[in-house]
C-alpha cells in the first residue's frame, strides 16, 4: 500500500483529496481533476479508499496517514497578495474600460471608440502571455479574464449596433448564430458545473484576432466579409467549448483544445 495523505480542500467541490504515490491507472484510487500535482486526485466518491487509509492510520499512526492543510500550490491557498498582479490588473482595466466603451459609443465619439477598443483588445492578448512570463497564473485570474472578455465583447457588440447598424444590415444572421452558440456554451457549463466556461482554447485566441480584424475593417470602411469569417470561427469555437464541457468531469481552466480535455479524462482513469 502506498503512502496516503488526506488534505482538506476549502474551494473544490470535493471535501477531501487523496495523494497517492501511484498514478490512477496503476492503483485506480480516484478520478483525476487535472489540478495541483499529477499525484493528487478527488476522492469524495471513494469512501472505501478513505476507509483503507483510516485502517492504516490505526495500525501505524503517523507512518501512513497524515492530515495536511492546503499548500501554496492548491487553488484554495491563493492569497490576496498573489491575486494582485500585472495580468489581473490588465483584466480589471479591460473590464472597467468596457463600460467606458459603451458610454463613448452612446456619445457617438467614433474617433475615441476605435483607439480605446484597440487598446482593450490588446490587453486581452498581453495578459495571458504576461501571466506565463511572470509566473502569475491563478484560477481567479482565469475567471477574471473570462468575465473581462465577455464584458468587452458585449461592449463591442453594443458599439457596432449603435454606431454601425446600417453597415451591419446583412450581417445579423451571422452575428446572431455566433451569439447563440456562445449562450449555449455558457448554459452547458452552468448546467454541469455551475460556472462560466474558462477554457481559453487556442481556437478562442484565434477568434480574438479575427474579431479584432473584423472590427477594425468595419470601422475603417474596408469590408464586412471579415465579420462573417469571425462569426463562423466563433461558432466553431463555442461548439468545441460545449464538447469540452461534455467531456470533463470537473470544471477546468486553460485547456488548449478538446483533445487535451479528452487526454485529461483518459489519464485520470
Amino acid at each position: 500500500m502506498s503512502f496516503l495523505s488526506i488534505m482538506y480542500s476549502t474551494e473544490m467541490s470535493c471535501d477531501l483529496l487523496l495523494e497517492c504515490d501511484l498514478r490512477p491507472s496503476e492503483c485506480g484510487c480516484a478520478r483525476g481533476i487535472g489540478l495541483r500535482t499529477p499525484r493528487t486526485w478527488c476522492v469524495t466518491a471513494f469512501a472505501s479508499r478513505i476507509g483503507d487509509a483510516i485502517g492504516l492510520a490505526r495500525q501505524a499512526p503517523g507512518r501512513y496517514l497524515r492530515v495536511m492543510p492546503p499548500t501554496d500550490d492548491q487553488p484554495a491557498a491563493e492569497s490576496i497578495t498573489s491575486l494582485i498582479n500585472v495580468p489581473n490588473s490588465l483584466c480589471a482595466i479591460r473590464f472597467l474600460g468596457s463600460f467606458v466603451l459603451i458610454g463613448i459609443a452612446i456619445a457617438g465619439a467614433t474617433n475615441i471608440f476605435v483607439p480605446l477598443l484597440a487598446f482593450l483588445l490588446m490587453t486581452d492578448w498581453v495578459d495571458g502571455k504576461l501571466a506565463i512570463l511572470l509566473q502569475q497564473q491563478t484560477r481567479f485570474g482565469a475567471k477574471l479574464d473570462t468575465v473581462a472578455d465577455v464584458t468587452l465583447y458585449v461592449a463591442l457588440l453594443f458599439g457596432l449596433i449603435w454606431l454601425k447598424h446600417a453597415e451591419l444590415a446583412d450581417q445579423w444572421l451571422w452575428m446572431g448564430v455566433a451569439a447563440a452558440s456562445y449562450a449555449a456554451s455558457v448554459i452547458a457549463a452552468f448546467i454541469k458545473f455551475g460556472s462560466f466556461p474558462s477554457y481559453h482554447t487556442r481556437a478562442a485566441k484565434t477568434c480574438w484576432f479575427l474579431v479584432s480584424v473584423a472590427s477594425i475593417a468595419l470601422f475603417a470602411g474596408w469590408s464586412t466579409w471579415p465579420i462573417r469569417v469571425a462569426a463562423i470561427a466563433v461558432t466553431a469555437t463555442n461548439l468545441e467549448a460545449i464538447g469540452i464541457t461534455f467531456v470533463l468531469n470537473s470544471p477546468q481552466v486553460d485547456l488548449p483544445s478538446i483533445y487535451h480535455a479528452w487526454k485529461l479524462l483518459r489519464d485520470s482513469r
